[in-house]
């Protein structure tokens, strides 16, 4: 048996590939990294025959962690598995040791093979050949993927930090031709302004993995550079209160509803004593003074509420983006399985026409018993993953007639946690999780994997441990016949107050009939 270590920083490749290579006798993952150090770590501790990672991770590039782990375990088999199929990615792997370049969208069995052949002692590079970019739109490629893995708060620091530098930069030009006072104020002060956004950009960048607050450097950075500006005003800007109406718009862009409410609470504190300071030194008489003042706050208090307008339009894009992202991992996960459907039927010698057969009568129950407000989609994928969940066993057990070892039966007690496997870090996911999880559990409290009783187990649980039942009875298998519809429902009643609730039997009665 081959030790296997997976390096993916995506859980749910992790996952996908631990279940794929988990139904295979030849193979067992003993350990599991999210980056390149991680990597490195587990092979050094675990020393295993394969490790089977990705090749865009954070931490140390794996490139170079090949080369290492190549160097103290000269015996490890190396196998890529990544979405980059670059000529020269694939190039630079094979330079530094690696056994084995597989692309993601590999049919599952084709990867089998390929392991199978890489542990024999061959050298398998399987990349997809794309059209070769140049190596100036790899660079902007490149440039792009770095600005899209920045959060808004640091793009925003950057940015404020490059006008910072420029008006710095075209301040000095000012300096040198002019050599004025005004010129010399006016360049240190951008001067100071850029170091320091440029100091909390590079303090962001450092102290967000320590410290959640630390995203909110983009917030302070605002706020005292447009404070610095507008008190220090090196330019003598008379209407330099008119900056200050800038802070809650840009301010609403970068933070959230709870931390924009305390910058503009700030900022109304702050424009109050700006203009109490400003007016103390004017020369306009006391009604004149006193029009300015109140049109002054009243653009404050449109500033702030023009703020609010933006977080509410920003809340409602949130909201479509994460939708969007939960249907976008929908289909990854979706798609997962349905590569692993011809290792279910190679394993099972069954036809994938069962999920379409167990969705169908999963839906119908639903429908006639009432209760249960699910999903169209997530009918079809509980079908689809209770007939993949199979792969997790190994091959054996599906010819074996008889009864299970007690080993063998905590092995099939796996499978009720494939759906927590994949979907655990996808909150829309959790109803289908509880539903899969329990479906083996028995009212009468015998079933698994916790044992639970009565109303303790999930409806959508029951249904779908008694469609599992029915349809494995109404199917014909290698070692006996199939029951007619009629015969599996009456064993089914048997099973009344022992397996599932009265009212559910009942209802399978009434599709059937």
């Amino acid at each position: 048996m081959y030790k296997v270590v997976i390096a993916d920083d995506r859980r749910m490749i992790r996952q996908g590939l631990r279940i794929l290579l988990s139904g295979q006798a030849e193979y067992k993952v003993i350990g599991e990294a999210r980056d390149g150090d991680e990597a490195v770590e587990q092979c050094l501790m675990l020393v295993p025959d394969l490790l089977l990672s990705d090749l865009k991770m954070p931490g140390t590039p794996i490139i170079e962690a090949v080369k290492f782990i190549k160097e103290k375990l000269p015996n490890i088999r190396i196998v890529i598995l990544t979405a980059f199929d670059e000529s020269e990615d694939i190039y630079i792997a094979a330079k530094a040791g690696v056994d084995g370049y597989i692309m993601k969208d590999t049919e599952p069995e084709q990867i089998l093979r390929t392991l199978a052949h890489v542990m024999e002692g061959a050298t398998i590079f399987q990349p997809k050949y794309n059209s070769v970019e140049s190596p100036d739109s790899r660079g902007i490629s490149l440039g792009l993927n770095k600005l899209q893995g920045q959060s808004a708060h640091q793009l925003f620091l950057a940015m404020l930090a490059s006008l910072a530098t420029i008006a710095c930069m075209l301040g000095s030009v000012y300096w040198i031709m002019n050599r004025t006072v005004d010129s010399l104020i006016f360049c240190t002060g951008f001067l100071v302004a850029s170091l320091l956004v440029w100091g909390m950009y590079a303090l962001q960048l450092r102290a967000i993995r320590v410290n959640p607050l630390a995203k909110h450097a983009g917030l302070y950075g605002t706020f005292l550079f447009i404070l610095a500006v507008s008190v220090y005003n090196p330019m003598n800007i008379r209407e330099m209160w008119v900056l200050l109406l800038s802070i809650p718009l840009i301010v609403s862009l970068i933070t959230s509803f709870r931390y924009y409410l305390y910058a503009s609470a700030a900022f109304l504190f702050i424009f109050f004593i700006f203009n109490f300071m400003e007016s103390s030194s004017s020369l306009l008489d006391r009604e004149a003074l006193v029009l300015s003042i109140i049109l002054k706050h009243l653009f404050a208090l449109g500033s702030v509420a023009l703020g609010l307008l933006i977080q509410h339009s920003l809340s409602q894009l949130g909201e479509k983006l994460q939708a969007a992202s939960f249907q976008k991992q929908k289909q990854q996960v979706i798609h997962m399985l349905e590569c692993f459907i011809s290792v279910g039927e190679r394993k099972t010698q069954t036809s994938r026409k069962e999920i379409g057969e167990m969705s169908t009568l999963l839906k119908a129950l639903v429908k006639e018993h009432g209760e249960v407000e699910v999903h169209e989609w997530e009918i079809d994928f509980l079908s689809l993953l209770h007939f993949v969940s199979r792969v997790k066993l190994p091959d054996y057990m599906f010819e074996k007639e008889g009864r299970l070892s007690e080993f063998e039966f905590e092995v099939v007690k796996e499978h009720c946690f494939m759906a927590k496997e994949l979907c655990q870090d996808i909150a829309d996911f959790q109803f289908i999780q509880s539903a899969f999880l329990y479906h083996h559990e028995k009212v009468d409290g015998t079933g698994y994997p916790y044992q639970l009783k009565g109303d303790e187990i999930p409806l959508l649980s029951q249904m779908l441990g008694l469609v599992e039942v029915f349809q494995a009875m109404t199917t014909p298998r290698s070692y006996r016949q199939a029951m007619s519809e009629h015969e599996a429902y009456e064993e089914i009643q048997k099973l009344n107050g022992l397996s599932f609730r009265e009212d559910i039997i009942k209802s399978l009665g009434k599709v059937i009939s």
